[in-house]
């Protein structure tokens, strides 16, 4: 697992340092997880497992945005598996003033009734105020709400939330960031693809027969 995990993290690392940063650093620690699971994420190292944000900067200017990236895994037959994954943009390095973060937990509709896969924004909307007044929930803000974004397979990844930060011009981006974003998404797709087949078999191959290929249990 530390093995495989580390080259996830390393991925992550250079990902972020061929797009949006300079000098990002994502590592992994066993402490502060779950048993028999490992933290990877932004500023982690082997004593702390606390991640920590990351400024989206290429020219070594202020950085206006902070990003923090945190992936709790496991080993599920063979394979590191994403339990818990976070994706933070805050307005100061402290992670204290957060805009919106992406959330993925595994299970978490079983245990508390939300989408595993989720965003949450950190702002405030007028007519959403008045639908929560409406709702009985006039005192929760708008950062309660819970966003579904794609489930546990379809969820954005790293890339998209990397993506949106280019295309809306709040950070500068490296030449050739598309490039390596396309590439990198098109593992992370290819990935939950054989996670969809593995449980769905039967829809996998009734698509493949009815495109002509010979496919059989």
């Amino acid at each position: 697992m530390e093995r495989q995990a580390r080259e996830f993290a390393s991925s992550l690392q250079r990902v972020l340092n061929a797009t949006v940063c300079r000098t990002a650093r994502v590592g992994t620690a066993l402490s502060n997880a779950p048993a028999g699971h490992v933290t990877i994420g932004t500023g982690v190292t082997a004593r702390s497992a606390k991640p920590i944000p990351v400024g989206l900067t290429i020219d070594g200017t202020q950085p206006r945005c902070w990003l923090r990236v945190e992936y709790i895994a496991w080993l599920k037959e063979g394979y590191l598996t994403v339990r818990e994954s976070v994706f933070t943009l805050s307005a100061d390095p402290y992670g204290r003033e957060e805009v919106f973060h992406y959330d993925y937990e595994r299970d978490k509709h079983e245990r508390d009734g939300y989408t595993e896969a989720h965003l949450q924004i950190v702002g405030e909307s007028p007519p959403m105020k008045t639908l929560l007044t409406t709702a009985g929930r006039s005192k929760d803000p708008m950062a309660k709400l819970h966003f579904p974004v794609g489930g546990r397979r379809y969820r954005p990844s790293l890339e998209d939330v990397i993506e949106f930060l280019v295309n809306e011009r709040l950070v500068r981006a490296r030449d050739g960031w598309q490039k390596v974003l396309d590439a990198s998404r098109e593992e992370f797709r290819d990935r939950q693809l054989c996670a969809a087949i593995g449980f769905r078999p039967d829809v996998a191959i009734g698509e493949l027969q009815r495109l002509g290929h010979l496919a059989t249990r």
